[in-house]
């Protein structure tokens, strides 16, 4: 019975498939924008995390992080160990100059390089979400975190070119607990 009324076109309107996010906001976008309900170059801004959410995403930033380290220091080879070498020099040029994009984008990819060392694709994965929720805060401590960040970077990277898993592992959690304190303390301080 069922099969009939199958055949009879109750199912003629085509099943939908989910889009991707970013296809859904940019429709929604578009829309507000047509319907003229976002007016030319208003400003869009994500709300700010609570500070508990901020807390619980940098622990787990941490976690992740902390194992990266571990593990590439466990599989790095010469060239993975340059590039880290490389994204280190480009992260302290853009402090130099005082750029902040530039820094924020040079820790983003140092870090993400690192996860890439580590060997494994499930943590790579997540270390990459969390990362990407991260890079919000990073862009309010970059400056505040200043030559210490980079020369934390140098030492992690110094242990993972001799294979030092255990330095590598503490070194990396003593740097992402230090931007967590960072950002606590910049979220503490009342704006001008």
């Amino acid at each position: 019975m069922a099969s009939s009324r199958l055949s009879k076109g109750l199912l003629t309107n085509r099943v939908q498939r989910p889009v991707p996010l970013r296809e859904g906001v940019y429709e929604a976008l578009l829309e507000l924008i047509t319907r003229r309900q976002l007016p030319p170059g208003q400003h869009l801004v994500e709300h700010q995390p609570t500070e508990s959410e901020a807390d619980q995403l940098l622990a787990v930033r941490a976690l992740l992080e902390t194992e990266s380290a571990r593990l590439a220091a466990r599989n790095a080879d010469e060239a993975g160990v340059a590039r880290l070498r490389e994204l280190w020099r480009e992260g302290v040029e853009a402090l130099e100059r005082a750029e902040t994009d530039d820094m924020v984008d040079a820790n983003a990819d140092l870090h993400a390089r690192i996860t890439e060392l580590s060997g494994n694709a499930v943590l790579a994965e997540l270390a990459g979400q969390v990362a990407r929720r991260v890079r919000w805060y990073h862009t309010l401590v970059v400056r505040q975190r200043g030559r210490e960040a980079w020369d934390e970077h140098a030492a992690i990277i110094d242990a993972i070119e001799a294979g030092d898993e255990e330095r590598a592992a503490e070194l990396m959690r003593l740097h992402t607990d230090a931007t967590r304190r960072s950002y606590h303390d910049q979220a503490a301080t009342p704006e001008d």
